[in-house]
């Protein structure tokens, strides 16, 4: 599907992509105000920046594990998606991914995913939960920021770069779990968390924010 191949078409409302396709292309989709379901058949490799942008009345979507990449603002503003099941096969969620999606709430990051890019889950304001997997290496610069609504976060022993502000303005923030070993560098990111507990039978360290 090509570059805007339906960009702004503010009456279109369904959409199923066949398993011929193997990219949705850049904004193919943005501005489909009305567009609320979306069904993506395997075969699609690759979601494309602004694929779906502003599409704000797009409630959920399943990405099936033929997609590797999801591009640089893909749903941005998407303001009304409240469900994304990503599937095992996936290996990079780019930056701004899924910027301003405020009603999502629950996120589940497969363990094919190596990288979450900066800014990714910026101002989802309504995130209350999000699982991140073994597997996971990276974590970028501001990629949770202004989630108002975490309150708590595991990150995984494979996690080893932590961007700097990963989690700024996370207010609610409280516990955040390590699983393992992460660099000094990375440490600035909790820099307002003090080492709550040790244990040594699952080798996590427990960091509570400060009061």
């Amino acid at each position: 599907i090509g570059d805007q191949a339906f960009f702004g078409c503010k009456s279109l409302k369904r959409m199923k992509v066949p398993l011929t396709v193997k990219i949705i292309g850049m904004r193919a989709f943005a501005d489909c105000k009305q567009l609320v379901d979306v069904e993506i058949s395997e075969g699609l490799e690759e979601i494309g920046d602004y694929a779906f942008y502003k599409c704000i009345s797009l409630k959920s979507i399943k990405i099936p594990s033929s997609v590797t990449i999801i591009a640089r603002l893909a749903f941005l503003s998407c303001e009304q998606l409240m469900e994304v099941e990503l599937s095992e096969g996936l290996e990079q969620v780019c930056s701004n991914a899924f910027e301003g999606c405020k009603s999502l709430k629950h996120f589940k990051v497969p363990s094919t995913v190596k990288a979450i890019g900066g800014y990714a889950f910026r101002d989802c304001l309504k995130l209350e939960d999000v699982e991140l997997c073994e597997g996971l290496k990276q974590i970028d610069s501001y990629a949770l920021m202004n989630c108002k609504s975490l309150k708590r976060i595991k990150i995984p022993s494979t996690a080893k770069a932590i961007g700097r502000e990963a989690f700024k303005n996370c207010d609610e923030l409280a516990e955040v779990e390590l699983c393992g070993w992460i660099n000094d560098d990375s440490m600035i990111a909790f820099r307002h968390f003090h080492l709550h507990s040790l244990s040594q039978s699952n080798a996590s360290t427990l960091l509570k924010r400060n009061a």
